[in-house]
C-alpha cells in the first residue's frame, strides 16, 4: 500500500510540475557560424556567457576579429538576455575557456592558450574583470604535454584551477609533473593571483577530472579512472580492474578528507558534481552493475544514470536512478535543497521506475529531485530531434538556464554521409522560470547560435547498422587503444576528435589517404565523436573508449 501511495505521489508531482516552468526571454547571436558557447554564470543583474569563435564574431553590430585559431568571447547580458558588453581575447593558436564565474563585483574565467605551432605546449590562464569590464588579474601557468581543465571559484578569497595533465605545469613556485599517464591536479590561487597550494594524483592508471565544486567547508572533485591504481595523500591506494569513478573531497589547503569509489562490471563514467546545503551531489553514467560502497545498482537499459547525494563527511544520504532505454546525464545544478539534472535520452525515460516520456529520436531531459531524493518535476524541453541538454545553471531569481544543442540533417547521400551544407547545427540557451500565476504564460524562443560539432548516435544514420553499408568505416567500437579507419570510395582530408561535451581534443589532416588509425590510449574511458571530412562530405561517428 505504501509503495502504491508513493508511486501515486510521484506521478502527481510529475503531472503538476511538468508544466510549472516557462521559457522567459530571448537574445540572439546572429551571423556567427563558428561561435560555440562553453559556459554561463548568473550575476546579480544578469548573466555572463563565455565561448569560442574563429575568424570573426559579430555581437550587437560590433565585429571582433580573431588573432588566429580559436579566440575567446565573454558576453555580459542583463536579466532579460539583452547583450550589454562583449570582451574578446586570444593568442595565435587555439584558445579554449573552461567556465565563467562571477560575484556581484568580479568576473573570473580560465582556460588554455596553446602555442600556434604546437598543440602540446602553451599556458593555463586565469583572468578576472571588475564590474566595468576592466582587467583585475592575469595569471599564466606554462605547460608542456596534453592538458584539460575545469575551473571555479573556491571561497570568497581563493580560486581553484583543476584538470588533468600528461606532461608538466609550472604554477609559480610549484611544479606539477606526470610523464607516464594522464593524472589529475588542483591549483589554489588567491583573488590577487598568488599561488597557495597544489594537489596531484598518482598511480598506474589514467585519472581524468570531469568536474569540481566547493562550498564554504571544503571542495570535491569527480574523476573517471582507468584500469590500474589511484593514489593520493593519506589514503590507501585504490585498485581498479577496469574503468571506475572516484569522488574525492579536499580541505582549503588541498589535503584529502574522504573518498568514494564506483566500480562497475561493465562501463561507468563520471558525469558531474554539484554542492548544496547537505553536501555534494554526484552523477555517473553506467551500463551493467555498479557498486558504491556496499550497495549495487543495475542498469535497466543500454545506458543508465545515477544521482547520489552525500553529506560533507562522505556519507550517502539518497540515490535516484534515471534509465529506460538509453540515458546520459551530463550536468547537475543545485537550487537550495533541490537537484536539477540535464542530459539526453533515446527511447523511454524512466525516473525511479516511473516512465515519464518516450522518444524515438534523441531528446534533451530536464528534471529535478527534492532534498530527500524524490522526483519533483520534469520539463518538456522545446527542441528538435537529436537534441542534447549540455549544461544548466540556477540563477538568483529561482530561474533555470539550460544550454542544449540540436542537429538537423536535411539530406544524406547513398553512403549515409551528409554534406556540411545539409547539416543545421544550433546551440539553444533557454531561460525557464517557475510560473507564479496561471496567466504567466509568456514564452519566447531562446538564445541561438550555430554549433561546431554534431552529436549523432549510430542508430540514427538512415537505418544503416554495419560497417559495410558506409563508404567510411571505423573499427573496433568499443576500443581500448586504437581506432582504425578505412574509406572505400573517395579519400580523407581531415579527422577531428571531440569529447562528449564538444571539446576538440585532436585534429589530423591528410592528403588523399584511404586508411589509417587514431591512437586513443591516452584518453580516459568514455564517449567520443569523430568528425571525418572527405570529398563526399562530413561523416560523424560516436566511439566508445573502454
Amino acid at each position: 500500500m505504501k509503495k502504491l501511495t508513493l508511486l501515486y505521489i510521484i506521478a502527481m508531482l510529475s503531472i503538476s510540475a511538468s508544466a510549472q516552468y516557462n521559457r522567459q526571454w530571448i537574445a540572439e547571436l546572429s551571423e556567427n557560424s563558428s561561435a560555440v558557447i562553453t559556459s554561463i554564470s548568473p550575476t546579480k543583474n544578469g548573466y555572463q556567457i563565455v565561448g569560442t569563435f574563429t575568424d570573426s564574431i559579430k555581437v550587437d553590430k560590433s565585429i571582433h576579429i580573431s588573432n588566429g585559431g580559436r579566440d575567446i568571447f565573454l558576453i555580459v547580458t542583463n536579466a532579460n538576455g539583452k547583450i550589454e558588453n562583449t570582451i574578446c581575447f586570444g593568442g595565435g593558436g587555439d584558445d579554449i575557456p573552461t567556465n565563467i564565474l562571477s560575484t556581484d563585483s568580479i568576473l573570473i574565467t580560465g582556460g588554455v592558450m596553446s602555442c600556434s605551432d604546437s598543440i602540446h605546449d602553451g599556458s593555463i590562464f586565469v583572468r578576472s574583470y571588475n564590474s566595468d569590464s576592466k582587467p583585475e588579474i592575469d595569471v599564466t601557468m606554462p605547460f608542456t604535454g596534453k592538458i584539460k581543465l575545469d575551473m571555479l571559484r573556491f571561497t570568497n578569497e581563493t580560486i581553484l584551477v583543476g584538470g588533468s595533465v600528461k606532461g608538466s605545469i609550472q604554477a609559480g613556485e610549484f611544479t606539477l609533473e606526470s610523464k607516464e599517464n594522464e593524472h589529475s591536479f588542483l591549483i589554489c590561487l588567491s583573488e590577487q593571483g598568488e599561488f597557495f597550494a597544489v594537489w596531484q594524483s598518482s598511480g598506474t592508471g589514467r585519472h581524468h577530472l570531469h568536474s569540481l565544486d566547493a562550498n564554504e567547508r571544503n571542495c570535491a572533485i569527480l574523476l573517471s579512472v582507468s584500469e590500474g591504481t589511484f593514489i593520493t595523500d593519506t589514503f590507501p591506494q585504490m585498485k581498479f580492474g577496469s574503468n571506475g569513478v572516484v569522488m574525492l573531497s579536499l580541505d582549503s589547503k588541498l589535503k584529502p578528507l574522504w573518498s568514494v569509489e564506483a566500480i562497475c562490471d561493465g562501463f561507468v563514467e563520471a558525469s558531474d558534481i554539484s554542492s548544496n546545503e547537505h553536501g555534494y551531489v554526484m552523477g555517473i553514467n553506467f551500463s551493467g552493475n555498479v557498486v558504491l560502497k556496499d550497495s549495487t545498482y543495475s542498469s535497466h537499459g543500454v545506458m543508465s544514470s545515477l544521482v547520489v547525494q552525500y553529506d560533507n563527511d562522505g556519507n550517502m544520504i539518497w540515490t535516484s536512478d534515471i534509465d529506460g532505454g538509453y540515458s546520459r546525464l551530463l550536468d547537475i545544478a543545485c537550487a537550495g535543497s533541490s537537484v536539477v539534472c540535464t542530459g539526453y535520452h533515446r527511447g523511454p525515460l524512466a525516473v525511479q521506475g516511473d516512465t515519464l516520456c518516450d522518444s524515438g529520436a534523441r531528446k534533451t531531459f530536464l528534471l529535478s529531485f527534492d532534498g530527500t531524493g524524490l522526483f519533483e518535476w520534469e520539463v518538456d524541453v522545446n527542441g528538435n530531434d537529436n537534441s542534447i541538454g549540455k549544461r544548466i545553471i540556477c540563477d538568483n531569481e529561482g530561474g533555470i538556464v539550460l544550454c542544449s544543442s540540436t542537429t538537423q540533417f536535411t539530406s544524406r547521400n547513398s553512403y549515409g554521409i551528409s554534406l556540411a551544407s545539409d547539416v543545421n547545427r544550433r546551440t539553444f540557451i533557454s531561460k525557464y522560470k517557475i510560473r507564479a500565476e496561471k496567466d504567466d504564460m509568456k514564452t519566447t524562443d531562446s538564445l541561438v547560435t550555430d554549433e561546431q560539432i554534431v552529436f549523432l548516435d549510430k542508430d540514427n544514420l538512415s537505418g544503416n547498422r554495419n560497417c559495410d553499408d558506409f563508404a567510411i568505416c571505423l573499427f573496433p567500437n568499443p576500443t581500448k587503444y586504437k581506432v582504425f579507419w578505412t574509406v572505400s570510395k573517395g579519400s580523407i582530408s581531415m579527422i577531428e576528435l571531440y569529447d562528449a561535451r564538444g571539446t576538440l581534443l585532436s585534429k589530423e589532416t591528410y592528403e588523399k589517404q584511404t586508411s589509417g588509425c587514431i591512437d586513443m590510449s591516452s584518453y580516459p574511458s568514455g564517449f567520443y565523436i569523430f568528425s571525418i571530412s572527405s570529398e563526399n562530405g562530413i561523416y560523424y561517428k560516436e566511439i566508445i573508449r573502454n
